[in-house]
């Protein structure tokens, strides 16, 4: 999603993204935090390292216009975010994919 987020701040503000309130939260406290106020039991997280293996970049450039709404943009800003994008991920070319490492945090317990 770096690729993405770069080529998108290149053209305009990162604000004007859809985000929640633990959208990026990488912090294991913020949400032990949390479950202690929702009264959870035996809260356990952990993170998940894995990658993201794809043929062609379709997928997730789709995937990002239609989470960020860039088909509201001007055609011209959308197509210099996306060339950008498609540059960023040059980086993780792999054979003849792409490769991109990525990390979730997932977490489990009781109520």
């Amino acid at each position: 999603m770096g690729a993405f987020f770069q080529a998108f701040a290149k053209h305009h503000e990162l604000s004007a993204l859809p985000h929640g309130p633990l959208f990026g939260v990488t912090d294991f406290d913020t949400y032990n935090d949390i479950a202690t106020k929702a009264s959870l039991k035996n809260f356990q997280l952990e993170k998940l390292d894995t990658s993201w293996n794809m043929d062609s970049l379709d997928p997730l450039i789709n995937g990002c216009w239609d989470w960020g709404n860039l088909h509201l943009f001007p055609e011209g800003k959308q197509k210099d975010i996306k060339n950008d994008f498609v540059k960023n991920c040059d980086a993780f070319i792999k054979g003849k994919g792409y490769s991109f490492p990525h990390s979730a945090i997932i977490g489990y317990g009781e109520k």
